[in-house]
């Protein structure tokens, strides 16, 4: 089980972006809505999965934190 602690939020909120609940009630990685790091959700999003595919242990368990079993429809 992956685990997203507050921590981690706030070192997301720093670059930019963080793990937040949909209009569905599922945890995505969005923009972070205050800050001009990224222009969309999607930025956002690809940035974390780039980071993670060059070995960022955050980045990763974010990724795997959203993609999680218990987080799907």
């Amino acid at each position: 089980m992956t685990i997203w602690t507050q921590h981690d939020d706030a070192a997301a909120l720093r670059e930019g972006w963080l793990i937040s609940n949909s209009s569905e009630g599922l945890d995505e990685i969005q923009r972070h809505d205050e800050d001009e790091s990224f222009h969309s959700d999607a930025e956002a999003i690809a940035y974390v999965y780039w980071r993670a595919q060059e070995g960022s242990e955050l980045h990763r368990r974010a990724m795997a934190y959203t993609l999680r079993e218990d987080n799907h429809c």
